[in-house]
């Protein structure tokens, strides 16, 4: 089965169940009844089995670039977005890697804390967080497009920066060493608050989820207890976009336009590139939305698609943080 196929297959079969709503976020789930595929762990388990082990790539390190072991005997897969803190200076995926048992690799990366260049601990550990889902979409399209011309997997850093200023601004958050996470820890009562909101979504596949009554994206994960460990952490990547969001009048949320967007993914021109793990990386680019998708062992193991940036009202945020950095400056 060629990648197109597998992605249609996979279009086909997902489910749209449940809505949930809490406040200014609603959450589609997304289901395939006919679950299959390769089991793995989640990068979080993989540290808290002592699996793996994230380190930089030598003494002095590289910005865009990390090491990778899995010592286990089970995939591990690195989800696009995920943050690690520690060692010279906090990163976050660039794409998503399914990293194989006994094996060591090399992953692109890119900083999430502009202000510090140097050592707090010998290895990477899991900072529980995964970029903000506007930040996160962002840094996709940068990839796609370095992917597109260079066949290389890094984003735009000094886009990846402006956008953890800009959380720091909309949230009112001051930061030493300009770290995405203490945005999170400021205002982790109010995550809470969404986590522990759709705590009951267990066993599916996925999410599609509204801000504000508007689709902003969804993502895929093909093992249900992956899934299932990784929930809070994608909750919390598009709460932070909620509490960010400007007042720009709420409607209620329509299913049907999750079943619309599956549609247009399917639409998507695909560009592929070998994974730097198993399998192989697919772009996904469409008039009104991107995505990317892992394709391992015969499975899409994961799959994102957010509505592209000049679609949404976090451009609004954006806006104002220009005209709140422009009056500062000039102070």
């Amino acid at each position: 089965m060629t990648m197109d196929e597998m992605i249609s297959n996979l279009l086909d079969t997902l489910q749209i169940d449940e809505l949930h709503t809490c406040d200014r976020m609603s959450v589609a789930t997304l289901s395939r009844p006919d679950e299959t595929g390769p089991k793995y762990l989640t990068m979080s388990q993989g540290f808290d089995q002592e699996v793996l082990t994230v380190e930089e790539i030598s003494d002095s390190g590289s910005v865009p670039e990390l090491s990778v072991i899995n010592r286990g005997e089970l995939h591990v897969l690195l989800l696009d977005g995920e943050e690690i803190r520690g060692a010279k200076q906090n990163r976050v995926l660039n794409t998503s890697i399914l990293v194989a048992p006994g094996s060591k690799c090399t992953v692109p990366v890119s900083c999430t804390e502009q202000g510090r260049w140097h050592y707090t601990t010998s290895r990477f550990e899991d900072s529980e967080v995964v970029m903000a889902q506007s930040l996160r979409q962002r840094k996709q399209a940068s990839v796609s497009k370095n992917v597109r011309e260079h066949q290389s997997f890094h984003s735009d850093q000094g886009e990846v920066w402006e956008g953890v200023d800009t959380l720091h601004c909309l949230l009112d958050i001051s930061s030493e060493t300009g770290a995405m996470r203490d945005a999170y820890e400021a205002r982790q009562e109010d995550l809470e608050k969404y986590v522990r909101a759709f705590a009951d979504i267990r066993d599916v596949n996925g999410i599609a989820v509204f801000l504000e009554g508007k689709l902003a994206g969804l993502d895929f994960i093909s093992y249900r207890p992956a899934m299932n460990d990784l929930l809070p952490k994608l909750i919390g990547s598009y709460a932070m976009d909620a509490l960010c969001e400007e007042e720009n009048g709420r409607r209620e949320p329509d299913p049907g336009e999750v079943q619309s967007l599956l549609s247009r993914i399917g639409r998507c021109a695909l560009e592929v590139q070998k994974s730097e793990g198993v399998g192989d990386d697919a772009r996904l680019d469409g008039p009104d939305l991107q995505g990317a998708a892992l394709i391992a062992l015969n499975t899409v193991i994961h799959l994102s698609a957010f509505i592209k940036a000049d679609e949404k009202s976090f451009k609004g945020g954006m806006s104002s943080f220009s005209h709140r950095r422009q009056f500062r400056d000039s102070m």
